[in-house]
């Protein structure tokens, strides 16, 4: 587990990119590569990837932007759900116990 946000996304996209794209048509890892991915921003991705989705977080849950997320590991890399609904799932687990 792991907490994103906007800076998160932004310093692993590099490493997001080539997991989905090994064979990085466009040179876009290298054009990300000329990037100081600490002080990068938002724009700075979109120019380079043509749009604003690389930087975002986005709960995979309610499907709602959000400025925080908690990553989960999966099998096909990590899915990010918000703080609204882990209290959910906290509190059906809790209901349960």
């Amino acid at each position: 587990m792991e907490v994103i946000d906007k800076r998160w996304q932004i310093r692993s996209i590099r490493r997001r990119w080539l997991d989905e794209n090994p064979d990085d048509p466009d040179g876009i890892s290298k054009k990300l590569d000329e990037l100081n991915l600490d002080t990068a921003t938002e724009n700075d991705i979109s120019d380079i990837m043509g749009n604003v989705f690389w930087t975002v977080v986005i709960c995979e849950e309610c499907g709602s932007f959000v400025q925080k997320g908690m990553a989960f590991n999966t099998n096909d890399g990590y899915q990010t759900i918000c703080v609204k609904c882990l209290r959910e799932a906290l509190a059906r687990l809790e209901a349960i116990m």
